[in-house]
């Protein structure tokens, strides 16, 4: 019973950092791994385990992705704001 209470904290904890852009997906399925480790009969199998390591890591793929579309959107934001300033400057300067 501590086993699980431990493990529903560790969960809770995890789900808790994820706004705060900290590895949370990471605590959470370390806590699974070590439940699973630990407690042999716990209830959390290989294939259980497994399957949510596939899509921690996939999550972390399609963020890093995310991530890098919207730098290079932000990139192409402040470029143009650069060139809209410096096509301003020159009008102002003809006038």
């Amino acid at each position: 019973m501590l086993s699980l209470a431990l493990l529903g904290a560790a969960l809770v904890g995890g789900l808790l950092l994820i706004p705060f852009g900290l590895p949370g997906l990471w605590v959470m399925l370390g806590a699974a791994l070590l439940h699973w480790v630990l407690v042999p009969l716990g209830g959390i199998g290989l294939w259980t385990t497994a399957g949510a390591g596939a899509l921690v890591v996939a999550a972390e793929v399609l963020d890093a992705a995310r991530a890098r579309v919207a730098s290079a959107s932000t990139r192409l934001l402040g470029s143009a704001n650069v060139s809209r300033t410096n096509e301003s400057l020159t009008q102002r300067d003809r006038v």
